[in-house]
């Protein structure tokens, strides 16, 4: 997918902080390629990224993705889709279209304009002689509701156990597991 970016892809460490908070994170717009049902859609991306822990062994890091498919032209029954530089603001904050514009569909004036995904991801690192060991959380979700947290015991837990030294058989370990039980309406 073409995508204009913009980021700080690692961490760095935030002013005055003795090194001991880091952020990293970005933005692009990409171009989806056309298909059978819809054409010229736009994709928005987003993220931030903060860590706690310098060069402590223990890090510890919480960081948001915000991802929203919006635009083009969709075959029957909506046709063109708004994608002005208005629409473009809304869709960065996640806001609903207007009802008074015929152009923009009912779905997205009473939701949001466009298709909004986004995930929550929570890491801890520990840094031993000989391994790092990474336990981690993704919570995604897709609407107001999962956004405001209604669905936190979902998602994907992992760990990872990676080993420092060189030229092992078997350099490293990753467990995950997905829970997906909560029913989120409204």
């Amino acid at each position: 997918m073409p995508k204009l970016k913009l980021e700080v892809p690692n961490y760095t460490p935030v002013p005055f902080t003795g090194k001991y908070l880091e952020f990293k994170g970005g933005m692009a717009h990409g171009w989806f390629d056309d298909n059978e049902y819809n054409k010229n859609v736009w994709l928005h991306h987003k993220y931030f990224y903060l860590r706690l822990g310098g060069k402590l062994p223990v890090h510890v890091s919480y960081g948001l993705h915000h991802f929203a498919q919006w635009g083009g032209t969709t075959y029957d029954p909506y046709g063109e889709l708004p994608n002005d530089i208005e629409r473009q603001f809304k869709c960065f904050f996640g806001r609903g279209g207007s009802s008074t514009d015929t152009n923009t569909p009912w779905t997205e004036s009473a939701n949001k304009l466009g298709n909004h995904i986004g995930s929550r991801n929570f890491g801890a690192e520990i840094d031993f002689k000989k391994l790092k060991v990474s336990l981690y959380w993704q919570n995604i979700f897709e609407d107001g509701s999962g956004k405001a947290y209604r669905n936190i015991k979902d998602g994907l837990f992992g760990i990872s156990i990676r080993s420092k030294e060189k030229d092992k058989i078997i350099s490293g370990f990753v467990y995950e597991f997905s829970i997906r039980r909560t029913r989120v309406e409204g």
